[in-house]
């Protein structure tokens, strides 16, 4: 019987130092998942320094999997992870960030938890009972305040919309990222929220975060953000655009 596929998805931006650990430590623990096989998608989201050029090396020489896709200029980790999706084959895809943040072992717990819920899309949450982080109090506020908005927008079925760590089966994805139009911090809550639209089925699971190592929000993103849910908001109950 042929093997279902896993597609991993990493999108990149100036990780020349550790993406090729992040690779590594990423097939070792996916090779171990007996019942599936699985092809890594490195999407190097317009790098100015040598990401590119190290990964393509390591893939070359690899007898992995691995894809490398690149261009530029920058577009954003939402665009890197919808070119990344539309070209992935496998029967399950997971998003992923590249410095480790989330271990790439808590896919195991994320794929059981798919199939006997039935669910479409599995949703890492920082915020459901279960999940280990360490996170700044005051990162926890601006977190806290972020998704009480949401919730009063939307009424998402999810509480934590931006955690890198998520798990679609194929067709819920790809039927819905092909909408997606946002590509700043935003699209992780747009594609939920298209797929919501689309009434797929889409849940969250606690994670465990060991460190917090990816970029910080600035004030000066907070008025960009704003406008970019108010979009969101406008397409979804007016123009029903995500249709």
């Amino acid at each position: 019987m042929k093997k279902e596929l896993l597609s991993v998805i990493i999108p990149a931006y100036n990780e020349e130092k550790t993406i090729v650990e992040t690779v590594k430590e990423t097939v070792k623990t996916i090779e171990n998942i007996k019942s599936l096989g699985f092809e890594l998608i490195i999407v190097d989201d317009g790098s100015i320094d040598n990401t590119y050029a190290v990964v393509k090396e390591f893939s070359n020489k690899s007898a992995y999997n691995i894809k490398v896709v690149s261009y530029s200029p920058n577009r954003g980790k939402g665009f890197a992870l919808k070119r990344g999706a539309l070209a992935a084959g496998g029967d399950y895809i997971l998003f992923m960030d590249a410095d480790l943040e989330i271990h790439p072992k808590q896919v195991v717990s994320f794929l059981d938890l798919l199939k006997q819920s039935g669910a479409d899309a599995v949703i890492g949450s920082k915020t459901v009972k279960g999940s280990v982080i360490k996170v700044p109090l005051k990162r926890k506020i601006i977190s806290a305040g972020y998704y009480f908005l949401l919730k009063l927008l939307f009424r998402l079925p999810v509480t934590d919309t931006q955690t890198g760590f998520k798990l679609f089966k194929k067709q819920a994805l790809k039927n819905s990222v092909k909408k997606t139009t946002l590509y700043g911090y935003v699209f992780d809550l747009e594609l939920i929220v298209i797929m919501n639209f689309r009434k797929y089925k889409v849940i969250d699971s606690p994670i465990k975060l060991d460190e917090l190592r990816s970029r910080r929000i600035n004030i000066s993103d907070i008025l960009p953000m704003l406008k970019d849910i108010f979009k969101v908001f406008a397409r979804y109950y007016f123009t029903r655009s995500y249709s």
